[in-house]
This record gives structure tokens, C-alpha cells and sequence, in this order.
């Protein structure tokens, strides 16, 4: 509920909240709170924001001048509730500490609307970076010595290389005191604490934009009422800060004719002000004036020395400018537009944070990135761990269906062994012939070509009996340096063969005395084979021989026995081809 602490009558229509604004909430929260994602991650939210890892997704937006204070609350971008305390309320601050307390977890910003702000407009040399931090740093204690709360903001830079910076001080008055100590007390985490005319000043070029003639300065003014101070006035010139005021609000009720007036001889001392700033009579000044209905047309009614003059209510200027409901049709006051204002921002323009609150925030900060940090590790050491799991059932699975496939294999094998059994030439024997073909290629042997020549100089009496190829591996080997010259010529007589056949083959049957001719024929036989195998060599291992179970041995005691050999004779060759 919008609600006031103070004179209801005075400030219930400052924050009344029309049906539509009703309809709008209900549908948010709707939105919001509704479906079953939602309804799954609420509680894991909840926890996290119990652990203060998670800010809410509402924030608040506190803005407090010399007249009291409005607390803004926002879910998401859009205003649900707002809360005015008035200075002199006995129980204003508790009222606000009570209302944050229904979040804490919430970011909380603050901008100040007081009569004492100050603002000092210094150049800056062209100096390096690191540099101009510590020359900033300087300057600053130079403008504002006795202040605590105080920082720069960079205006523009010069094509010389010159910055002009504005330096901003908020003295810390009793006031100011009492909100500091306020705000240091609270849970909820402050995440700035700004100055509102340094935050607004852009709001009068955004609802009243001009570029102005060739060589003409457009200057723009905004005139808002608060009910935390009073009337505002901001001028900018070139999306800068060039001038501030606050008029505090008379007692009791004005009328518009009375806040017109009162509009125009605050304007008017300004102007004679911002001359000596650089405006100029013939410069374009660009009015706004938020107030409501009976003010705009009283303010629009009366000669002022402005180029143009636009007067909205605080209502219509948030809708213009995209923030949407920022209060009632026809309410006065703009605090819940500046606090729009500052909340739309993705940063504050300047920071005046106290020492106890930028620890506390730096330590918020770190805190998060710690359990980001530690949470991201573990949830790369899960994905790790479950990445070995799943390679490990991958492999299982690999290593159980490879299994299967060899049972398979093996099988089918064996299936064609049986079917082959009765085969004239057996498997095994095929696959030695496949092995023996595949080594002949590889050592470049044509075994049909040096069998064809081994079967033409062989008679059909004899027989074949064994057939070994032999490749040497490498077929040729250099001689050693420094080897012996017998050394050497062993190890090129075997080098340069490219291949070696044994042969064993099988002579006719000799009867015993034939040992004479059987042995003729062998060596016939080595002569026939050097002549049909050129290039190669053909030597006789062994000579035939024939020895049987029958055999009979002769001979006298004391003498050597006689064998008289009987049956098939057989004979080993060595061919050797040269390179």
C-alpha cells in the first residue's frame, strides 16, 4: 500500500495509487510468481538469499532531502510501492527500516536532495592515467578539505588533451549524519549513494531534445517540486552539469498561480546566474517544468525568458521517457521519477559512499565472487567426475560389444571350418597360401615364374618333395668401416642375395650298387636347374642317400660295417638368386 506517515491529507495524493496502477501490480505478480519454473526455483532463491549469495529481485531506491525522506520500490524496472516519511515524524526512520525489512536482502540506492551540495568545475592537464588518478585525487582534498563525502566525474576531454572535471562535495551535516548512520545500520546492502542533480540532469534534454541554429549553445532547464526538499532547478549545457538549486517549499498550500510565480523568480535569478557561466542572450534555454495540471498552465501562461517552455506532470514525463506509472494523474511531485531515474541507470554518475559503507560493499562483493568462484569449480569438478564415469560405461560398453563380436566372429569361423572340413584343400592351408603370397609381394619374389623354370629342368621320374623361399632381411647390408677384407666379403656374399630357395627332391628308387648313378643323376639335376634359373645360384646341399627299416648292415668283427642303401633317393639344393 502507498501510504503517508504525516498530515494524510497533505501527502495522500502525492502517492495514491489510480485502479489502473492496481490492475498493473496483480498482473505482475502474476507474472512473477506464477508457472512451474518459478514455483522449482523459488525455494533454491530463498535459500541462496537466506545466505545473503543472492540479491532479491526487488531493489529500493531512497531519495531524502531537508523536508524527510521516499523510499521507491521496484520489482524488475517498474514501480510497486512507495513510501513517504516526513522529517519531523516521530517514528520515520524505524517506518523505513520496518519496510526494508520485508526484503533484506534487496540493493538499496540513495540520492541525496539537500540545500548543501557543492560543485567546483576544474581543467585537468593531459597526463597519463595511473597519473591522473593521483592528480584527481589531489585536487579534490585541494577543493574540498574538510569534507569526507566527495568524489570527480569526468565532464569532457579537450582536443588538446585537457579534461575538465567536475568535483562534487555533500557536506555532513546533522541531517546527513543522522541518514548515514541510518543507512550504516541496515541490512539490506547500500550499492550507491549519489547526489539527485547529478543523476537528473539529462531528464529536460531527453523530454525536450534541440539542436538549436548553426553557432547556438542549447541549454536546457528542468524544474521538478519534491516532497523531500522542495523546487528543483538543473541546468545542463552539452549533457553537463552547469548549475543547481533548491527552493524549499513555503508553508502551507501555494496556488498554482502563487508556484508559478515563484517558478519564474527562481528561473529568472538563475539565468542572471549561468550568464556569467557562459550563456548568452542569443544561446537557445529549453524549459521543463513538472508539476501538476493547474501549475503547467499557470507556468505556460506567463512571459518567461526561456526559447521554449514545456510543462508536463510528473505522470506524463515518465510515461514520455519509457519508466510508465511513476504516480498519480494530476500528483505534484517528482521523487518517484528521479528515483525511476536512477534505478534505469546501469551505474550512478558519481559515488559518495562513507568509509563503513564501501567496506561492507566490497565485502558483499568479494563473499559473492568466493561462492561464484567455488560453486563454478564444483560444478566443473562434477561435469569432470561424470565425463570419467560415462567414458568408463562407454568403455565397458565398447570392450562388452567388441566381445559379442569376436563370440560372433569365432563363431561364423567356426562354422565355415566345418562346412570346409571336407574341402580338398583345407582353410588353414589356404590362409598359409594367402600369408605366403603377401610375403612374396613384399619381397618382390615371382614364385610361379621361378617354379615354372625349377619344373622344366626336373624329368617326370622325380619329385618335389619340400619348397622353402627365404628373403634376407635387409637385402643388402654394406660393409662395416674398418671390418676385416673376410669379414667383408662374407657379409656382401650374403647381402647380395635377393632370395634363397631350398629344394628336397625326390629321386627314383636305386637298388643297392646303384649309389654311382643316382649320384650322377642329382648332379645332372644341379646342372639343369642352373641353366634354366639365370642369375640365380645352384648348389648341391646334400647328396642322395636312401636308408630304410630293412636296411642291412654287413661286415666282420673288428671291422667297419658296409651299408648297402635301398629305396628312394633324395636330394637338397640351395638356389640363390643375385642381385
Amino acid at each position: 500500500m502507498i501510504f503517508s506517515m504525516l498530515e494524510p491529507s497533505r501527502w495522500m495524493s502525492l502517492f495514491r495509487p489510480a485502479a489502473s496502477i492496481r490492475k498493473w501490480l496483480a498482473r505482475g505478480a502474476g507474472v512473477i510468481t506464477g508457472g512451474r519454473v518459478a514455483a522449482a526455483v523459488r525455494p533454491l532463491g530463498r535459500l541462496l538469499r537466506a545466505w545473503g549469495l543472492l540479491s532479491s529481485a526487488g531493489r529500493f531506491v531512497l531519495i531524502f532531502g531537508d523536508g524527510g525522506g521516499s523510499l521507491v520500490r521496484f520489482q524488475g524496472r517498474r514501480v510497486v510501492d512507495a513510501l513517504f516519511v516526513a522529517v519531523d515524524a516521530e517514528d520515520g526512520l524505524e517506518t523505513f527500516r520496518r519496510y526494508l525489512g520485508d526484503d533484506p536482502t534487496a540493493p538499496l540506492m540513495v540520492s541525496v536532495d539537500v540545500l548543501e551540495q557543492m560543485y567546483r568545475e576544474e581543467q585537468l592537464p593531459r597526463v597519463g592515467r595511473f597519473d591522473r588518478l593521483t592528480i584527481v585525487k589531489r585536487r579534490l582534498d585541494v577543493a574540498f578539505p574538510h569534507d569526507t563525502l566527495k568524489a570527480a566525474v569526468s565532464l569532457n576531454r579537450a582536443k588538446d588533451g585537457q579534461e575538465t572535471v567536475l568535483f562534487a562535495a555533500l557536506p555532513v551535516t546533522g541531517t546527513i549524519g543522522k541518514w548515514i548512520g541510518f543507512l550504516e545500520s541496515l541490512s539490506n546492502p547500500v550499492t550507491g549513494f549519489c547526489l539527485l542533480p547529478l543523476e537528473s540532469e539529462a531528464v529536460a534534454a531527453r523530454l525536450c531534445p534541440s539542436s538549436g541554429d548553426e553557432g547556438q549553445t542549447v541549454w536546457h532547464a528542468l524544474v521538478t517540486q519534491q516532497a523531500t526538499s522542495g523546487f528543483r532547478q538543473i541546468f545542463s549545457s552539452g549533457a553537463n552539469l552547469v548549475l543547481t538549486r533548491l527552493t524549499a517549499s513555503p508553508p502551507g498550500d501555494l496556488s498554482a498561480e502563487a508556484a508559478a510565480m515563484l517558478i519564474e523568480r527562481e528561473l529568472r535569478s538563475s539565468i542572471s546566474y549561468i550568464k556569467r557561466l557562459g550563456y548568452a542572450e542569443t544561446d537557445r534555454l529549453n524549459l521543463v517544468v513538472l508539476a501538476n495540471h493547474d501549475i503547467c498552465a499557470a507556468v505556460t501562461r506567463r512571459d518567461l525568458p526561456v526559447s521554449e517552455v514545456m510543462a508536463l506532470t510528473p505522470k506524463q514525463a515518465g510515461q514520455r521517457l519509457g519508466y510508465g506509472e511513476v504516480g498519480p494523474e494530476d500528483g505534484p511531485y517528482a521523487d518517484i521519477l528521479h528515483a525511476q531515474v536512477l534505478a534505469s541507470k546501469r551505474r550512478p554518475r558519481i559515488l559518495l559512499p562513507t568509509e563503513r559503507l564501501r567496506e561492507r560493499l566490497v565485502f558483499e562483493q568479494l563473499y559473492k565472487a568466493g561462492f561464484a568462484t567455488a560453486s563454478l569449480l564444483a560444478l566443473l569438478s562434477i561435469f569432470y567426475v561424470g565425463s570419467l564415469a560415462f567414458d568408463a560405461l562407454d568403455a565397458m560398453s565398447t570392450a562388452e560389444a567388441l566381445q559379442n563380436s569376436m563370440a560372433l566372429e569365432t563363431q561364423g569361423l567356426n562354422q565355415l571350418r566345418q562346412r570346409t572340413r571336407n574341402y580338398e584343400v583345407s582353410i588353414d592351408d589356404l590362409q598359409k597360401v594367402e600369408q605366403a603370397l603377401t610375403a612374396f609381394d613384399k619381397a618382390q619374389i615371382n614364385p610361379n615364374e621361378v617354379l615354372r623354370s625349377v619344373a622344366l629342368a626336373l624329368d617326370p621320374a622325380t619329385q618335389v618333395q619340400k619348397i622353402l623361399f627365404t628373403a634376407p632381411d635387409p637385402p643388402f647390408l654394406p660393409r662395416p668401416a674398418g671390418a676385416p677384407a673376410g669379414a667383408a666379403r662374407g657379409a656382401q656374399k650374403d647381402a647380395a642375395v635377393s632370395y634363397e630357395i631350398q629344394l628336397t627332391i625326390r629321386l627314383p628308387a636305386m637298388e643297392a650298387g646303384q649309389t654311382d648313378q643316382v649320384t650322377r643323376w642329382a648332379r645332372d639335376i644341379k646342372d639343369r636347374l642352373t641353366r634354366s634359373l639365370p642369375g640365380h645360384d645352384v648348389s648341391l646341399l646334400k647328396l642322395p642317400s636312401a636308408t630304410s627299416r630293412a636296411q642291412v648292415l654287413e661286415g666282420t668283427a673288428g671291422a667297419s660295417p658296409v651299408v648297402k642303401p635301398t629305396g628312394p633317393a633324395v636330394a637338397d639344393y640351395l638356389i640363390r638368386k643375385r642381385l
